[in-house]
């Protein structure tokens, strides 16, 4: 792959690191770009403001063809939990929705303009807030560990819980809360059996860093780290319902079977989990 993008920048080759993770080779025409260049060159070419970016090799290459050095990044990402595609097929026209810990609002406004325009959401962060506030959506600043107590019996036909359960300090009792404020939980968790995880701790001996764990040991949030078997385990032994169960690789979508259970648990990076009490 060679690809000239823009200001004297040209992306020589791009390959995944980690889920998430793209180690990107850069040849540089013109005299020195300044970071932000190099930041909205890269960020176009992955059509995504989702990624960090970080600068880990800078060689001087001077060349006939003109380049003057080669640069390369690193691009750590995060994947949405759970796709368009996913809320179109779980989600049922016109339900009233729930989005805990609803980020920006991204997949909010998607719902509200395709699905349903009776969705609101909690977040904690109030730069987040704002954000969705800007968009025109529904939001309530609020801790999701302490404020669900406010909304009443089955209030809402689905409740959203995009790769945050792992975070809070008694995810069993904000699981327990989602399904009393709805009447259907739609979870999303990090995979911590996926196999490239699995990798790092063998060869390398340290947590892993991924793009649904892009954190390191010391500032991660997650508190309550499981692998899709451990959350079909914890589910089926509490006696609640699994009515889908959908696993994400990349871009790569399928379901989650008794039969697969163990392959999906080694192959997939995220889950997607549809629960009934």
């Amino acid at each position: 792959m060679k690809v000239k993008i823009s200001a004297g920048i040209i992306i020589k080759t791009a390959r995944a690191h980690m889920p998430g993770q793209f180690i990107v080779n850069c040849a540089v025409k013109s005299i020195s770009p300044t970071v932000n260049v190099f930041e909205s060159v890269l960020l176009a070419r992955f059509e995504t403001n989702a990624y960090s970016f970080h600068e880990i090799k800078n060689a001087k290459n001077q060349k006939a063809d003109g380049i003057l050095s080669n640069k390369t990044f690193m691009l750590t990402g995060k994947l949405e939990g759970m796709s368009r595609a996913e809320a179109k097929s779980l989600i049922e026209k016109n339900s009233k929705i729930l989005d805990v810990g609803c980020g920006n609002g991204e997949l909010m406004k998607y719902i509200l303009d395709n699905i349903s325009n009776n969705i609101r959401g909690l977040e904690i962060s109030k730069k987040n807030v704002q954000a969705c506030i800007e968009k025109g959506l529904t939001v309530i600043e609020g801790n999701a560990e302490l404020d669900l107590g406010q909304f009443p019996n089955k209030s809402f036909n689905y409740v959203i819980l995009s790769q945050t359960l792992q975070a809070f300090l008694n995810p069993e009792k904000v699981l327990y809360e989602l399904l009393r404020v709805g009447k259907k939980a739609i979870v999303t968790i990090p995979n911590f059996g996926h196999w490239k995880v699995r990798m790092d701790l063998l060869f390398k001996g340290t947590m892993p860093v991924t793009e649904n764990l892009p954190n390191e040991w010391y500032n991660t949030p997650n508190l309550h780290m499981c692998t899709i078997k451990d959350f079909v385990i914890f589910c089926n032994e509490r006696e609640l319902k699994l009515t889908n169960s959908i696993s994400l690789s990349g871009k790569k979508v399928s379901y989650i079977t008794k039969g697969n259970l163990n392959f999906k648990n080694l192959s997939a990076e995220l889950g997607i989990f549809e629960i009934e009490k």
